[in-house]
Order: C-alpha cells, then structure tokens, then sequence
C-alpha cells in the first residue's frame, strides 16, 4: 500500500490529508504527523498500513504500559485473550477474545483489542452459519481506538507526551531492538 492507500483506508484528518499530498514515504509521514501534533492520525496511519496482527501486538504492548492496574485488573481476561491470539491465531482464539471482551463489558481499551482480534478473521459468523466477512478495515479501527483510549485513559493532561510513548512503542514492535 502506498501512502495515499492507507491515507484513504484511516480516514485522518484534513490536516492529515493535506500532508500526504506530497507522498511523502510511510516513514516520514509518521514523522511529519508527529511534528505536528497529529497523534491520532499518526495511530490511525500506522494501524492501517501495519498487519493486524502488528497493530494488535503494539495494542496490547500500549495497554501493558500506558494503562493503569485498575483498569488492566478490569480487563485482564480481554486482554490475555488478545495475546493469546498473537501466540495461537486461529478461529478459537479469535471467538475467545470476542467473548472475554464482552464479558468485561466493551468498555475499557483492552475490550477494543481483544476485539480487534475478533474481526481479524474471515468471518464474524459461528462455523455453523454461512461465513460474513467482518468490515473493512474494523480490526484496523479498533485497534487504532484502543490505543487512543490508552493513552487517554490516565493524565490526560500529559497527551502529548503519552502519544509520543505510544508511538515509540510502535516503532518498537515494527522493528525490536536487537539483543
């Protein structure tokens, strides 16, 4: 996907937008968003052009991270199921973390995570019915979402430097430092 591709599937900003437009390469668009103060766009950006299983992975990292132990408390059980999924990806895992998800009550960001492993797959539909695709690019929205929701969650007031951290941490599961 070029640029513009994944401009057009995350739905940024007009300000967003408005950058791409010189095509500037993925890398350097990230940069120029972050310059800027276009954190949401940059999330968006990065969980559109990523592999889900990527944006799911770095997700579940800014959770780790960024939220506090009663939200993790809260959520726990949604969140384990996304990793589980990371490590095991298949049908079970995905309709696992879809109901860990609703069982925590939809309303913390690991619920959006869990859930974005959930609408991954081909189908939002049990094995027995006839296969629904899930939305485009839903699995992609979600996980952009739960990030935002983790910075925000706690000290709002420190925005700025929470998107950044999060940002870092995408950096971080896209290319691991070597050990």
């Amino acid at each position: 996907m070029t640029t513009s591709d994944i401009v057009s599937a995350a739905k940024l900003s007009e300000e967003g937008k408005t950058l791409a437009a010189s095509e500037p390469g993925p890398t350097r668009f990230v940069q120029l968003l972050e310059s800027r103060g276009l954190f949401k766009d940059a999330i968006q950006f990065l969980t559109h052009g990523l592999p889900i299983e990527v944006s799911i992975r770095w997700g579940c990292t800014v959770m780790r991270e960024l939220l506090g132990e009663e939200e993790l408390r809260a959520s726990t059980e949604a969140l384990e199921a996304a990793e589980r999924w990371l490590e095991t990806p298949g049908d079970e895992a995905r309709w696992r973390a879809k109901s860990a998800a609703e069982k925590s009550g939809m309303s913390l960001p690991p619920d959006l995570i869990a859930m974005a492993a959930f609408f991954s797959g081909a189908s939002v539909t049990p094995v027995d019915t006839p296969p629904t695709a899930p939305p485009i690019y839903v699995a992609n929205r979600m996980a952009a979402n739960a990030i935002q929701l983790a910075v925000l969650s706690r000290h709002p007031e420190k925005a700025p430097e929470r998107y950044r951290r999060a940002l870092q941490i995408g950096r971080q599961v896209v290319k691991p430092n070597p050990k």
